[in-house]
């Protein structure tokens, strides 16, 4: 096939590769466009500053200028590819170009159920008491008012007067929290008898006091324990019913928290959707107070993950087997349950590790399912070979790492055996993808983990590369070492390896 080299003749729900001034030499483009066999190829260049319709494409091969060419193209659905930024080196880019193509001209996978949220905006801010009231008044009516804000003072500070009194407030210890966006439970005792989100301050119970033990600050009345004689006139004064010796344990629910404790409550690698804990960073509480603010309403996420309790092999009789999925799960989304398990779709975060761990084929993947990855694979190999590719390795990776290559190749050049494939989450890649891979035609096949993947990840990873290998030596298959590798780290150290 040959490459129009115009944008205006680029078809409807075509592809464009801009060269970006000689980024991707016309030699690369010539090969790898002669070796697709789907959809047509428009050659521009300088698409970003007007050169051609980007509306006209349904794929593009820029991902740097995503964002300016997506405001360009208005309501017009645009799927960016990132051409630019790995078919950069010369002629010897083309088998990358290619199956770059290949795999951008695939229909897209079949959508999947959705998981809904729904938040009012009720906020639960957790910590010491001055502080945590501090941030309260500066969210408390935010987004046209929707941001309702409940402080947990955990400390015994004398909390600052504010009026008019906006925000209620709690001493609570032992607080704890459970669930996700929309759904959030704080359970916590009370730190002392006189509630402070109920007391009026009217000043009865002072009054009432024997002892002396009653005193308020600029929130509330509270009772000084190591003072009061016990004869609680107080309790029996107070018209509200805001004291309480009993120190009842409470609950309430939220539809946001932020825990300002310096060891946050939910200490997990990836924490529910809707729970922010800066623990004591500046940037990421004033990143936090922002997305709260953007987190009232409606949301969808995909539903990631299909569970088959009949093939589970959690538990039978009573007697323990398999508890996989519940040791490498980030999120605590997996929980046992009876003979099998309980996946909480809330908490779910769509890193696929459950479904690559599993040795029943219980948990699958679904965000896309294992064929459509496979299907890419396939076809980019196949784009790969025609374009006169030796045989590569194939870099399997997640989102936040193609954003971290992408930003490497900006200055840096692939090396030229070198295919990276984005999937969700390289978490979800299993030995069954990477044996696949080997067949398909890649020479080797590397999963690469960020360094800040929690560590069940990583010896995912390794068993998955590790039994991959063991098939391919119990086979017999030629110089078959080194053929599935796990790696974690930085892109030099990843692509040196």
């Amino acid at each position: 096939m040959k490459p129009t080299h115009d944008a205006a003749a680029a078809p409807a729900a075509g592809t464009l590769v801009c060269r970006c001034q000689g980024r991707i030499a016309d030699a690369a483009i010539d090969t790898a466009v002669g070796s697709v066999e789907a959809a047509a190829v428009a050659v521009v260049d300088r698409l970003c500053r007007g050169s051609g319709p980007a509306a006209h494409a349904a794929q593009i091969g820029c991902h740097r200028e995503a964002p300016l060419l997506a405001a360009q193209a208005g309501d017009t659905p645009l799927q960016f590819f990132p051409a630019r930024e790995y078919a950069a080196g010369g002629a010897a880019a083309a088998p990358r170009l290619a199956a770059l193509i290949a795999m951008a001209q695939l229909p897209a996978p079949p959508p999947v159920d959705a998981v809904s949220y729904a938040s009012r905006g009720r906020v639960a801010i957790l910590g010491d008491g001055p502080r945590a009231l501090a941030w309260a008044q500066r969210l408390h009516g935010k987004a046209d008012g929707q941001v309702q804000v409940t402080v947990f003072a955990e400390d015994e500070a004398p909390l600052p007067a504010h009026s008019p009194r906006r925000v209620p407030v709690h001493r609570a210890r032992q607080v704890a929290v459970s669930g996700w966006l929309g759904a959030f439970c704080i359970d916590w005792t009370p730190a002392n008898a006189v509630d402070a989100a109920a007391c009026t301050g009217c000043g009865a119970c002072i009054a009432s006091c024997s002892s002396d033990a009653i005193v308020r600050d600029g929130v509330a009345a509270y009772v000084d324990a190591s003072r009061c004689n016990d004869k609680r006139r107080c309790v029996e004064v107070c018209e509200v019913g805001a004291i309480d010796f009993a120190f009842t344990p409470r609950r309430a629910e939220f539809d946001l928290v932020l825990d300002l404790a310096d060891h946050p409550r939910l200490a997990m690698a990836h924490p529910p959707q809707g729970y922010f804990a800066p623990a004591g960073d500046a940037l990421a509480l004033a990143e936090a107070a922002l997305a709260i603010t953007d987190l009232i309403g409606e949301f969808d996420k995909p539903k990631f993950f299909d569970y088959n309790a009949a093939q589970c092999a959690h538990a039978r009789s009573r007697i323990e087997g398999c508890s996989r999925c519940i040791d490498t799960c980030s999120t605590s989304a997996i929980s046992a349950d009876g003979n099998g398990v309980r996946v909480e779709p809330h908490l779910c975060m769509g890193c696929g590790a459950c479904a690559s761990v599993c040795p029943s084929g219980a948990m699958r993947y679904n965000y896309p399912a294992l064929p459509a990855t496979g299907a890419q694979i396939r076809a980019a190999l196949a784009a790969w070979t025609r374009a006169g590719g030796g045989v590569p390795t194939l870099l399997l990776h997640g989102q936040a790492q193609a954003a971290e290559l992408q930003a490497w190749a900006e200055t840096e050049a692939l090396p030229e055996g070198v295919l990276p494939l984005a999937v969700h989450d390289a978490a979800s890649v299993g030995p069954d993808l990477i044996l696949y891979a080997l067949c398909a035609g890649a020479g080797r096949v590397a999963v690469w983990q960020g360094d800040k993947a929690p560590a069940t990840y990583l010896a995912a990873a390794r068993r998955a590369a590790g039994f991959a290998q063991a098939v391919l030596d119990g086979l017999g298959v030629p110089e078959s070492a080194g053929r599935a590798l796990a790696l974690c780290g930085a892109p030099d150290a990843v692509l040196a390896a």
